[in-house]
């Protein structure tokens, strides 16, 4: 009963206490509250949407929700044709980009070049793919950075990857081909001899450097400089209406045997260790900024609790001399911390939610690995809400108390 009446007339002390505040004061604490929760939570997401940037930035460039290659005592998909016959009749299925892969070297400068030498040519991983299914699939149409895609049936013509045109600061002589335009006449030449002569049509840049290590032709092109007459492929990317839940896919092939005869691997299974252990680190990464904004919050928190709370020092001391228990002062001050932190988190989220993210989904940050979002799960922001009530909580009972259990008549006199 005691408990109850102390928690009763702390609600009334808090509720008078904010009506009776200077407006300014508390427009100054809600907007440093305010301030702090977006730093808690905005610069966490800004690194968790670099990962998510990264992760999409796979999916839409390269591996769709699945990709289907041999296993490792195989060149070849095996039974390709019926594995995309299958896909086609699963829920949620919407394209498939079939790929025929070999290694090769490409050549510029060809026909000039002296006997024996080297000229300007570079080792390159060769790509055929089927222009209207890729574009489909994944995005790399659109990921040109000069001349143009392939054009659908097109032969004799080759789309470059931007480490093997040349285009950035940091390739090295050696590991791309120099001073290479799109106009250009590449000579291809595959391990196996064949050779063929290619007009170079585009450039393309990703954010996934896969891509850009790629030289790009036809699929149809491609069988015919191999020699290959059946439907071989080497791999195979499925896109769904769902890519964030690839296991479900998955496990349809799983389930009619496919995954006995060839390797498949979801998006995130595909991904790369190295990739997971960047995404790994950025995670930690924002745990960290999190907690450090955590601890500045909280400690901003304290001072401007406190500081109201010596303000009202003598207040205090009266409330004290008429009766009024410590329990209900300190109740007062903490539900006073609930409030402005539940004023401040509306503002928050509603900016967060209605402004912020929208915009930089609309307007990506341009980082050479991502496209950056803010990623803001209501996981990970209401976890950190919750951590921000207990701080205000702890930030509100700390500095009352402390007043409270100063000699009444001292705190009346402001001794």
């Amino acid at each position: 009963m005691k408990y109850w009446h102390s928690l009763r007339v702390g609600i009334f002390l808090a509720y008078r206490g904010i009506l009776r505040s200077n407006r300014y004061v508390a427009v100054l604490i809600v907007t440093i509250l305010t301030l702090i929760f977006l730093n808690l939570v905005a610069v966490g997401g800004l690194l968790l949407g670099l990962i998510k940037g990264s992760e999409t930035g796979y999916i839409k460039t390269y591996s769709g929700t699945l990709l289907a290659q041999p296993l490792r005592t195989e060149k070849f998909l095996q039974d390709a044709d019926k594995l995309i016959d299958f896909a086609k009749t699963l829920p949620g299925f919407l394209s498939y980009a079939p790929r025929l892969q070999t290694g090769g070297k490409l050549e510029k400068d060809f026909r000039s070049r002296q006997k024996g030498s080297e000229g300007n040519s570079i080792s390159a991983t060769i790509l055929g793919i089927d222009p209207v299914l890729e574009g489909q699939t994944t995005n790399m149409a659109n990921k040109v950075l000069e001349g143009r895609f392939l054009y659908p049936g097109e032969r004799d013509a080759i789309v470059l990857g931007s480490i093997l045109a040349g285009r950035g600061a940091t390739i090295a002589i050696g590991e791309s081909l120099q001073e290479v335009y799109v106009g250009d006449k590449l000579l291809l030449t595959l391990g196996s001899g064949a050779r063929k002569e290619y007009t170079l049509v585009g450039i393309v840049k990703s954010k996934n450097n896969l891509r850009n290590l790629q030289a790009i032709i036809s699929l149809d092109e491609m069988r015919d400089i191999m020699n290959i007459r059946d439907y071989r492929l080497s791999e195979i990317a499925f896109k769904t209406d769902d890519p964030l839940n690839p296991m479900k896919f998955k496990d349809y092939f799983v389930n009619a045997g496919y995954d006995r005869i060839n390797l498949l691997k979801t998006w995130d299974e595909g991904i790369g260790t190295a990739v997971k252990d960047i995404n790994d680190s950025f995670g930690l990464i924002g745990n960290i900024v999190g907690g450090i904004g955590l601890m500045v919050g909280g400690i901003t928190i304290f001072i401007l609790i406190f500081v109201n709370a010596v303000s009202k020092r003598r207040f205090i001391g009266v409330l004290k001399a008429s009766g009024i228990s410590g329990g209900s002062v300190i109740v007062s001050y903490m539900i006073q911390g609930v409030f402005y932190t539940a004023v401040a988190v509306v503002i928050g989220m509603t900016t967060l939610y209605g402004f912020l993210v929208p915009f930089v989904d609309q307007n990506p940050i341009d980082f050479p690995f991502a496209d950056g979002i803010l990623y803001v799960s209501a996981e990970y922001a209401i976890v950190r809400i919750v951590i921000l009530f207990a701080v205000s909580i702890v930030s509100g009972f700390v500095p009352a108390y402390l007043i409270v259990k100063e000699n009444t008549l001292n705190a009346i006199l402001g001794r």
